[in-house]
Formats: structure tokens, sequence, C-alpha cells
């Protein structure tokens, strides 16, 4: 180092000279860059024999580990150009990773994959060409329709897609794509009007296609999942061998029954399970009972349907073409403010058909759990002792009694109870104060039954350390959907009973069958049901009085909340002899059996009511008229309310779900003027 700083010393030296006008001498000049010459050689020799010493050392290090791990030196060689070679890799690696989209760059995607849906592959269609249901998983892969082609033995779908925002499809991931050559993408093709189209191969319908697309404006492969759905694909265009039907089954004309299965539209509706099916030479005609009233036409494979009643739920005969297969129907529903049709598919259980003159016995035999009244569940009980339960869009596989469950449906309680299987019920959503039946409040209070927080606020982790094996909620739970999914994460499955949905009285409490099965109680439960229907049954004589009857309550809002007309509780006013002040919802068509109504048209509607029975099972229990004048002091104007005929239901009436036919003979008094001051009655109570 000193020798060097001696050189460029003597460097600076020289063209300081030079910048004084080169007045040294030359012999001094040339002796001066003789000596900076010897420097700088002197110096790059040491530099030299430095590095060559550091080589020396790093070779004789390189020589050891060579030696300590006994590799050869043609091994040490495909290693180094195995290291340039993942060097590389690494490079181009990191480049294709510039082309995919991050997790932070993408929306979540949507599970649209029916693990229970049955593939449909070209082999099992007809060539041709037919419009098929796409899906896709992300909201921002917008596909418009799609048309799947069918030509020898092979399928390609053509999407149009709702935007222009992609530019190319790959079928698999988005790291795939980014890696792979231009060539092995599917451009898309621009109609006269401007819209772009992807044509893809398909394996198979039903079925998840992975496929990565490529966006125009961040230039980045994002990953997508497609599927096109065979349910509108018309049964003709199935080949003969693909569908299980009455002739490939072997049925002989007659009349059978089939566990049927409704889905799609808002979930709510139901058909009657198990229906009713004629089968002559070989061809099968369902006779289908919707849950409702309101469906005045059925399409099905292009053609329409009309209703063969003209009292009671709506009933429609069409043929059954296919047996564990859905089969998309069109249904239009006059329910609403304007006609409006829905989409829905039916699936017939092929395991499940009995001869429908077979007795009641060997009709259970074959597992169907036979259903009077309620719509909104289906069972199917095995041979092997399991069942398979549906409830709207949810299929539960029921292979054990469940033992540890957590109840926050108060109505379900009373039915546990009643069926002898309360020892199941180990945890509540329910405080002990709240229980308006006697032996709950105890069990809940010396905490045989376990208070484990409200259905909108479970206690998770007593619920897991207890191992809870099963959660039962009440519709109310699709107000916090995030409970639903948390519990379902912790391993818990959850069950949403949707009794309330009943149109029935009796549909509501047969939904007892369904906790018999749950708990292993079902026989009991089917003896104590039949009991009550008897009971029920026995009221249908009671004579119409033509009295007008409010059910109702007032909200936190100010707004009154009535049940709708076709909901149980109006159907046991009528049983009782009275008349629903309410006909029609005024357009109301969610899923709820109750609706807000503004005052000025609950007032219009119930003011010359003869009665008025105020709903306690929201808000608090009223005691005297003074407490509903206090919520509007228009009630004051109601005839009514002028005449002495306000009441209130108790707490119990809707958690003692197995009274009903009490109840309704309550209202039945109440009706007819014989309730006096209701100091006889269990459930409902004057207001004075």
């Amino acid at each position: 180092m000193r020798k060097l700083f001696v050189v460029i010393m003597a460097a600076l030296c020289l063209m300081m000279t030079a910048c004084a006008g080169n007045t040294a001498a030359p012999a001094e000049t040339e002796a001066a860059a003789a000596e900076t010459t010897a420097l700088e050689t002197e110096a790059v020799t040491e530099a030299a024999e430095t590095e060559a010493a550091a080589e020396t050392t790093a070779a004789a290090a390189e020589t050891e580990a060579a030696e300590t791990t006994a590799a050869p030196a043609a091994e040490t060689e495909e290693e180094t150009a195995a290291a340039e070679e993942t060097g590389t890799a690494v490079q181009e690696s990191a480049e294709a990773s510039d082309k995919v989209a991050g997790a932070g760059e993408t929306v979540e995607a949507e599970d649209i994959v029916d693990e229970n849906a049955v593939p449909v592959t070209a082999a099992d269609l007809k060539d041709g060409v037919y419009e098929v249901e796409p899906a896709s998983s992300s909201s921002m892969f917008n596909i418009e329709s799609a048309e799947l082609h069918v030509e020898n033995g092979s399928m390609y779908a053509v999407m149009t897609m709702g935007g222009t925002g992609y530019l190319y499809i790959y079928p698999g991931t988005a790291e795939e794509a980014a890696a792979a050559p231009e060539s092995d993408y599917i451009a898309h093709e621009e109609t006269a009007e401007g819209k772009h189209t992807f044509t893809i191969p398909v394996e198979s319908l039903n079925t998840g296609i992975d496929c990565a697309a490529y966006s125009k404006r961040k230039e980045k492969w994002y990953n997508r999942t497609i599927v096109f759905r065979a349910d509108q694909i018309p049964a003709d265009a199935f080949s003969e061998s693909f569908f299980t039907t009455a002739e490939t089954l072997g049925l002989e004309d007659g009349t059978y029954l089939a566990g049927v299965v409704l889905a799609g539209g808002s979930g709510k509706a139901s058909v009657t399970s198990p229906c009713e099916f004629t089968v002559e030479n070989g061809t099968a005609i369902a006779r289908i009972e919707f849950s409702s009233p309101n469906y005045d036409y059925v399409i099905k494979d292009g053609e329409k349907y009309l209703p063969v009643n003209t009292e009671g739920n709506s009933v429609f005969e069409i043929p059954l073409t296919a047996f564990d297969y859905p089969v998309a129907i069109t249904a239009d529903t006059t329910a609403m403010s304007q006609p409006h049709e829905i989409e829905y598919t039916l699936t017939f259980d092929s395991s499940s058909i009995t001869k429908a003159e077979e007795d009641a016995a060997a009709a259970a035999s074959s597992g169907i759990v036979e259903l009077k009244y309620a719509h909104e569940f289906q069972a199917v009980r095995k041979e092997d002792g399991s069942c398979e339960i549906t409830i709207g869009d949810d299929n539960f596989h029921i292979d054990h009694p469940y033992s540890n469950i957590y109840l926050a449906s108060s109505a379900a309680m009373d039915l546990f109870l009643k069926v002898g299987a309360i020892d199941a019920v180990t945890m509540t959503g329910t405080k002990a104060s709240d229980w308006a039946i006697e032996d709950i409040r105890k069990l809940v209070e010396d905490e045989t039954i376990t208070y484990a927080g409200k259905y909108s606020a479970p206690d998770y982790e007593y619920l897991v350390s207890e191992g809870c094996d099963l959660a039962l909620e009440n519709t109310m739970i699709y107000h916090t959907p995030e409970v639903k999914e948390k519990l379902e994460s912790l391993g818990i499955p959850v069950m949403v009973e949707r009794s309330s949905y009943e149109t029935e009285p009796l549909g509501r409490m047969e939904w007892i069958k369904l906790y018999g099965i749950l708990t292993g109680h079902y026989e009991e439960a089917a003896a104590f049901f039949e009991e009550k229907t008897k009971e029920l049954e026995a009221l249908a004589d009671l004579d119409n009085t033509g009295k007008t009857v409010v059910f109702f309550y007032i909200n936190s809002n100010g707004q009154p909340v009535v049940r709708k007309p076709g909901d149980y509780i109006s159907k046991m006013i009528d049983m009782a002899g009275g008349t629903y002040f309410l006909t029609d919802a005024g357009g109301d068509d969610n899923m709820l059996s109750t609706m807000n109504m503004q005052m000025e048209a609950f007032l219009a509607a119930a003011a010359d009511a003869d009665i008025l029975i105020y709903n306690s099972t929201i808000d608090a229990e009223l005691h005297d008229l003074d407490e509903l004048l206090a919520k509007d002091a228009l009630f004051a104007g109601f005839k009514a309310v002028k005449e002495g005929n306000v009441w209130c239901t108790g707490k119990n009436m809707f958690q003692e779900t197995s009274a009903i036919a009490d109840m309704i003979l309550e209202m039945h008094a109440i009706i007819n003027g014989t309730a006096g001051n209701g100091e006889n009655l269990e459930y409902i109570h004057k207001l004075n």
C-alpha cells in the first residue's frame, strides 16, 4: 500500500508539472517517468502476488473440502453447471412471478364446484350444440353465456364474456401460463357486437375447470375456475344409457312413491316428499305438490304444464324423465307483486321407490320419513341406520345420535322435551330468566343445561371444550352468517331449523320427527305427532265467525310487524274460526314469515278489525292497554281497543311448540267471545 501511495503521488506531481507549462527539463521528466513506471510495476507485481496467494489459499481450501467430501472433479463441474442453470431458472422464475397476480391483487374466489354433482362427458351426450349455464369463481371474470359443442366424442365451449378485459385464456394455472409459450395461449375472438369470446376444451360438465386469464390492463395472469352446468340441457340430448329411468329400473305399470328434493330459488320453497308417480308402458308421470298455492305453471323441456287442482297448494303432473339426477324446471309464482319465473331442479331418489298401495309400515321400512304437513325438510332413513336430511339447500348425513347439542332455537326445546331427548341438549342460547317453560328454566338454572351464549355471540371456547357435536340454530343465524362460519370452522356442524317457515300449524310441530332422528328417538317422535294430529284434526269443524283478527307487534323503530298471510299463525286463526286481517303480502317476497308495515298502511288495514293480538315473542309482554297506547296513541282509535278486545301472547306460546291445539282452542274462545277476561287461558291474556 505504501508503494502504491508513492506511485499515485508521483503521478500527481507529473500532472502538476505539466500544468505548470512543462518547465522541467526533459531529462528530469524522463527520470521521473522511469521511476514512476518502476514503482507502478512493483505495485502491480505485489498486487498480483497478493491475488495469487489468495487464489492459492482458496484453491487449498477447495482441495481440502473436496478431499473431505471425496467428490470427484467431474462432480464439482456438474455442480457448477447446475448452479449456473439454477441461477438462470431463478431469474426466469422471478420474471414469471411478475406476470402472476398476487394474493393482494385478486378478489376472494367463490366455491362453485358441487362435489355431489354428476359429471357429464361427451359420451353421455348426443352430438349437437347446447346452451349451458356457466359459473365463474370470480366476479371479475364474468361469463355472460356459453355454448357447448359436442362432436365425435369431444366437447368444447364457446364463452361470451361480459367485458373485454381479458386477452388470453390458458388451460392450467397462472404460474403455468406465465412460463408457457404464447403459442399455447387461447386468444380471444371478437364478435360483430364487440364482445370477446373464448373457445376452450371441456372434459366434463358439472366439474371444475382450472384455467388462467390474462388481464389486458394489469398484464398479469389470474387463476380462475369455471364450471359448465348441465342442468339446462334437455333430456333428449342425453344418451339413452345415461339416465336411470322407470324403464331401466324395470318398473311395471302402476302407482309408486319416491323421495324428491326441490333445489334452487331462494331455498324457501319445497315439494311434498315422497311424491306419487305413475308408470305406463315405461313412461313415468310425477305428481308434484309445491309448498305454496301461488304457482300457476311449470315449464319442463320447453313444455308448459298447468296446475291439476284449484284449491290448496299448487299441484302439477310432469314427465319423470330421470332418477338420481337434478332435472331442471321453471316454475312461475304469483306470490310477488309481479309474476316471476324461478329456476329449480327436482331430484328423485330411485332407492326410495315403493308401491303406493303398500301400507304405512311398508313405506316406513323403505326409509322415507312420511311428512304429512311439513315441507321445509325431508328425511330418508337408510338400512344401515343412517339418515339423509335435506333442509333447504343444505344436506346432512346423520350416522349417529347427537348427545351434546347447543340449541339456539328456543322453539325446538319443547319438542326435545316431549320426545324424551332433553338429555341430548347440554347447552342453550337462551338464559334461564327467558324460559317460559318451567321444566326447562329449572334445568338451565341448575346448569344441567348450560347457557353458552346467545345465537349471535356463542361462547366458542366453551362449546369446543365441552365437545359440542351439533349447533341447532333458527333462521336468525342468517343475520349473523359469520357466526355460522366460525362454528363450522371449529368443526361444529350447524343445522338451521326452518319450522317458522311452515305454512301449516302441524307442519311446525312435525319437526319433532327430525329431532327424533337426530337423537335416536324417531319412533317416540312419530307416535307423539300422531297423537297431536288427532287433537288438531278434531278442531276442523269449528265454525268461522267472520271476525277479523290482527296479530302484530311494534318494533324498536315504531313500525308494526305482522305475520304474512298464509303463515301458520294466520292458519291457526282461520282454524279457530276467525279471519286474518291481511290477504296480500303487498309485494314483500323475501324469505321471512313476517313483514314490516308503515303505520298509515297498518291503520288502514287494522283499525276496524274485531280483535287485536299483540305478539310478545320479540317485544316484551304487555299487561294493560296503557302500555299499548304508549307505543302509539293512534291505537286509541282502533275498534278493538274501544271495545276492549285486545289480547297479548305469553312467551310460552312460541316456546311450547307442542301445544298448538290448545292455543287454537284459546283463540277460538277469544273469537267466539267465551274467553271472558282470559282468567282460564294459559297462552294468551287480555289487556284491560
